[in-house]
C-alpha cells in the first residue's frame, strides 16, 4: 500500500510538471481521502495547496498551507509554509516579520536538510542587516533590547552561513548583493560589488561590475551605471554573451 501511494505521488508530480494541475488535484484528493495514506498527508496537503495556487485559487491555497503548518509542525512541509510566509512579508516590506519566520525555522527545524536553506539563510541575514541599521533609532527611543536582538540574530546567522557555505564565499556574496538590490538597498549591494571587483578571478570581477552597475542604476546614477556596463563590453572580451548582452 505504501509503495502504491509513493508511485501515485510521483505521478502527481509528473502531472504538475506538465502544468496539469486539475488532474493533479483529483488524484491528490482521492489519496487524501484514503485511510492508508496518513503518513503522506503532510506532503499531499502541501501539494494540494500548490495546485490550488497555480490554478489561481489563492484563498484556498493559503487555507491549506495554514492547515499544514498547524497540523504537521516539525515537518519539512510546515517549514516551507513558514518560509513562503516569510517571502510574502519581505515582498510587503515587513522585514521584521520575515526575520521572525526565518529565525523560527533556524531555531526549530533541522535547517541544513531543507532544500531552501541557502536562500533562507541569506534572506535572514539581509533582513537582519537592514533591521540592525535601525539600532541607532531604537537606542534613541530607549529600546535597547530590540537593538541587541537584531545584533545577536545577525551574528548568529552570519556564523551559520560561514560554517555551511565557507567554500562558496563569492557566490554567497553575489546572491546577497542581488537580494539587497531586490530590497532596493542599493548602497549595501554597492559595497559588496566593490569587494567583488577587487577579486583576482575575472568572472567574479565581472559579476561585481554588473552588480555595481545595477546598484548605481537603482540609485538613479545613470551615467555612472552606463560606464560600468561599458567596461564589461570593452575591457573584458572573456565575458560570456549573456553578460555582454545584459550590459
Amino acid at each position: 500500500k505504501e509503495y502504491t501511494a509513493g508511485r501515485e505521488i510521483k505521478e502527481i508530480y509528473r502531472l504538475m510538471s506538465d502544468n496539469n494541475y486539475t488532474a493533479s488535484l483529483e488524484k491528490i484528493r482521492s489519496l487524501i481521502n484514503s485511510p492508508d495514506n496518513s503518513k503522506n498527508l503532510p506532503e499531499l496537503m502541501f501539494i494540494e495547496g500548490k495546485c490550488n495556487e497555480k490554478l489561481g485559487n489563492k484563498k484556498e491555497a493559503m487555507k491549506i498551507y495554514k492547515e499544514v503548518a498547524k497540523k504537521f509542525p516539525g515537518t519539512n512541509f510546515a517549514a516551507e509554509v513558514l518560509y513562503m510566509e516569510g517571502l510574502d512579508h519581505e515582498k510587503s516590506g515587513n522585514f521584521s516579520e520575515a526575520a521572525k519566520n526565518y529565525s523560527y525555522i533556524i531555531d526549530n527545524y533541522v535547517y541544513e536538510k531543507l532544500w531552501f536553506f541557502e536562500d533562507l539563510a541569506l534572506r535572514l541575514k539581509t533582513c537582519e542587516t537592514i533591521l540592525a541599521e535601525e539600532e541607532m533609532l531604537f537606542t534613541m527611543r530607549g529600546e535597547n533590547n530590540q537593538a541587541l536582538s537584531h545584533q545577536e540574530n545577525l551574528k548568529k546567522i552570519s556564523a551559520i552561513i560561514e560554517i555551511f557555505f565557507s567554500e562558496k564565499k563569492e557566490d554567497i556574496a553575489i546572491k546577497e548583493a542581488e537580494l539587497f538590490i531586490e530590497k532596493k538597498e542599493f548602497q549595501k549591494s554597492l559595497e559588496i560589488a566593490e569587494n567583488l571587483i577587487k577579486h583576482k578571478d575575472k568572472n567574479i570581477k565581472i559579476r561585481g561590475i554588473v552588480i555595481k552597475g545595477k546598484s548605481l542604476y537603482g540609485q538613479g546614477k545613470f551615467p555612472e551605471a552606463a560606464e560600468e556596463f561599458k567596461k564589461i563590453i570593452s575591457d573584458y572580451p572573456s565575458a560570456d554573451e549573456n553578460q555582454k548582452n545584459n550590459a
